[in-house]
């Protein structure tokens, strides 16, 4: 029974933190809310939870920073709650490099069907300096940082309207600077990501 901390960050965009994990709730009033990284499986019932304390709009699209599964495995239940209680489907985006990460790590089952650990993007988004997508009113631009310092695959994801950056596993309020460089797999290319952020 774990309890979320939500915080309002602007005009449509809420933190929701569970547990040392983080996921960014963006609520447009027609397009409905988009779910920036589900967090793992074993938080999501949480994640649930504090959407619809924030709002009774329908979950329309999720999106996934990069693949590790601590940040994108509860997007099965995510699915399968939308598929249960909404008419509206769910739209997954993701940039490519998340993509080919996912796919790096899938299986092909005897009918030659593709077997992911979590739902295949619906939507690669594919850039060279960043790409913009309108959800409702509210514009999300997708942007690969320099260093790649966590992962080669980690998107930052700026919420224009509200000035908002989603930029999983650089800095981590639980921990001093730097401790242990969250997990970086390129040191000095975490400190490129910082000062590029």
């Amino acid at each position: 029974n774990e309890k979320a901390t939500i915080q309002k960050l602007g005009n449509n965009t809420y933190w929701v933190g569970v547990n040392y994990y983080n996921t960014t709730v963006v609520v447009d009033k027609k397009a409905g809310v988009m779910l920036i990284d589900p967090l793992g499986a074993d938080r999501v019932a949480t994640v649930l939870k504090a959407v619809k304390q924030i709002t009774n709009k329908p979950i329309t699209a999720m999106v996934y920073s990069h693949y590790h599964l601590d940040h994108v495995e509860g997007a099965s239940a995510i699915q399968d709650y939308v598929d249960k209680n909404q008419s509206e489907k769910l739209e997954i985006y993701a940039s490519q490099a998340v993509y080919d990460k996912i796919m790096h790590h899938a299986t092909r089952n005897d009918n030659g069907e593709i077997e992911a650990k979590i739902p295949l993007p619906t939507k690669v988004q594919k850039y060279k300096r960043g790409k913009t997508i309108k959800f409702g009113d509210q514009r999300v631009r997708f942007i690969a940082p320099k260093g790649h310092g966590h992962t080669p695959d980690n998107t930052m994801i700026w919420i224009q309207n509200d000035k908002v950056m989603h930029f999983a596993d650089m800095i981590n309020p639980d921990q001093l600077p730097f401790y242990n460089f969250a997990g970086a797999e390129n040191f000095h290319g975490y400190e490129e990501d910082l000062r590029f952020l």
